[in-house]
């Protein structure tokens, strides 16, 4: 019963344990999946020790399997168990996993010496567990309970036992605990209940007679470039993370009235109700803002995912060449050291701010600095406010962008106590302060939205996960509310009549998006009394108002034809 095998589970799931103590305290959390992973190891413990063969090769061939099918467990529990939080709330499902975002997670997400260290112990314990077996099970064997055990019950009865209750907990956990509980190797089993589902019969797709005339007009790319923006401003575009309409102002309702920027400013915003993410996603989300293109593949899901979409993007023309032309210093800013391909390194912007390599420290005594994610050392969004407020000094021509840090981890709301909101807010009041003092705010334009909305596959399921906050302020501005249906492929007109050099925002009335990586969503909304939410993955329609089957494929053939378009370029072109 304490063979190397079952040393090897018990070592995996004990890394996984205390990686979860010290990531969490969710308790129910920790509890549930843990019991998960024991039965679930144990079960093919049991399955083949079951086996015994004879031939060395087939013994081999076994043991092999068997450490390979553990190792992998074993590696996916404990990036669940570092991300366990989070976990919760993305509830991903290894059965919508594929090659790509596996490769992603493994380069980019999980912190390369974590996965290092593991794979180290990992072998020497191997190695370890077989030299030393039988000593390790004459010491087993001194511990007065394990003796007991063996001589009051008939093993192979305990066994049996075992493997019975294994199969219990592996079948009730995930349901018992649904609502806080987040396996990948459980979720596509958790079915979420549909109310009024629209059945819709895929097959019929080569039949319905699709919109082309609607491919093109999807983007919104810049073509004139001759256009005179005004001088001596400064635009300053704050980028929040995932945050929806619906958590915004359920946040400021918590902010008293003189704390609160959007309140003090009232007067003089712009507000845009009616304003979706089509992606996501940060990367996706802001490409589509800079080029005015809507980008249909989820990030990272296949492994040539650059060439399929991100090269293609960037090979057009952005907002950022008309700001250029106009004598515009374009900055990015970010409190990273590392860049993001969202707004990072690949893109033509003038500078960027961000934190230098040796001003990055996790025992920072001003700023909260993270590095949970492999790509992302990160700090507070404040550690580089003194940069920006160089930058705004020093620029009479200024287009800024500023992807926010709070919020990609649930730890800074954790440590500060804040909710994404509520820090917004009081950093927007920074901004707000320091224009104010420097008699900057009468040539400043600053706009503050959302770069998606929420992850969260419950909430992804629903049409105001995609709907995000959109505001523009100008002293010079009258308040008024703007209630017209827009995206993220808008953001260029928006920009543009804001500045008042468009006379008008040209609006399609509808808006195609597709969810978060691995979430095999995409769906189309034309109001909040007509739109529908599709999971390709299963061929069902997941959320929809107002439209039935036969509105429901023809916007999707729509769709499909959008995303051949966009595979053979065809579809940047635009008149």
């Amino acid at each position: 019963m304490f063979d190397t095998k079952f040393r090897f589970i018990m070592l995996v799931i004990f890394t996984s344990v205390i990686l979860k103590v010290i990531r969490s305290s969710n308790a129910t959390l920790i509890i549930a999946t843990s019991l998960f992973e024991i039965s679930l190891l144990y079960l093919i413990y049991a399955g083949f020790s079951a086996c015994e063969f004879k031939q060395k090769i087939w013994k081999i061939c076994s043991n092999v399997t068997f450490y390979v099918i553990t190792l992998i467990i074993g590696l996916i529990s404990i990036a669940q168990s570092y991300f366990i939080d989070q976990a919760l709330i993305s509830k991903y499902s290894i059965f919508d996993m594929s090659v790509g975002i596996f490769y992603f997670g493994i380069t980019n997400i999980i912190p390369r010496g974590l996965v290092v260290l593991a794979l180290v112990l990992i072998v020497v314990v191997i190695y370890l567990n077989s030299k030393y077996d039988g000593t390790l099970r004459k010491y087993l064997g001194v511990i007065k309970s394990l003796n007991r055990l063996e001589k009051t019950f008939n093993l192979p009865k305990v066994r049996s036992v075992l493997i019975i209750l294994a199969l219990i907990l592996v079948i009730l956990v995930p349901i018992l605990f649904s609502s806080n509980f987040s396996h990948p190797f459980a979720n596509q089993l958790l079915e979420t209940p549909i109310e009024g589902e629209v059945l819709v019969d895929f097959d019929k797709l080569d039949s319905i007679l699709v919109n082309e005339s609607k491919v093109n007009l999807i983007n919104h790319q810049i073509t004139d470039f001759s256009i005179d923006l005004p001088e001596n401003h400064r635009v300053l575009v704050f980028v929040m993370e995932e945050i929806t309409t619906q958590d915004f102002e359920e946040d400021l309702s918590l902010i008293a009235e003189e704390d609160n920027f959007f309140s003090l400013t009232r007067d003089n915003l712009h507000s845009y109700t009616n304003y979706y993410s089509g992606n996501q996603d940060s990367k996706t989300s802001i490409q589509a803002m800079l080029y005015s293109i809507f980008v249909p593949y989820e990030s990272y899901k296949y492994l040539d995912w650059v060439e399929r979409y991100d090269v293609k993007v960037r090979s057009q023309q952005s907002v950022l060449r008309l700001f250029g032309l106009n004598g515009y210093e374009n900055v990015f800013s970010i409190s990273s050291v590392d860049l993001p391909w969202a707004g990072g390194y690949r893109y033509p912007w003038d500078s960027r701010i961000t934190i230098a390599e040796d001003g990055f420290s996790e025992d920072d005594p001003d700023y909260l600095c993270l590095h949970e994610l492999q790509y992302q050392r990160a700090c507070d969004d404040l550690k580089i406010f003194s940069q920006i407020e160089e930058v705004i000094l020093e620029n009479d021509n200024l287009f800024l962008l500023q992807e926010m840090v709070y919020g990609h981890t649930q730890t800074y709301e954790q440590m500060y106590g804040l909710s994404p909101m509520q820090y917004y807010n009081n950093y927007l009041m920074e901004v707000y302060g320091f224009l104010e003092e420097n008699e900057l705010l009468e040539n400043t334009t600053i706009i503050v939205l959302a770069d998606h909305g929420s992850k969260s596959v419950e909430r992804m399921n629903e049409l105001e996960a995609y709907h995000i906050p959109f505001f523009v302020y100008n002293s010079k501005f009258s308040g008024f509310v703007d209630d017209t249906l827009y995206s993220h492929v808008n953001f260029k007109d928006i920009l543009l009549y804001e500045l008042g050099v468009s006379e008008e925002i040209v609006s399609n009335d509808f808006v195609y998006m597709v969810g978060a990586t691995a979430s095999n969503l995409l769906g189309y909304i034309e109001s909040n009394e007509s739109y529908f939410i599709l999971d390709e993955s299963k061929s069902q329609v997941v959320s929809s108002e107002g439209m039935g089957e036969e509105r429901i494929l023809e916007e999707y053939g729509v769709f499909l034809s959008y995303i051949e378009s966009f595979a053979d370029d065809s579809v940047f072109v635009r008149g």
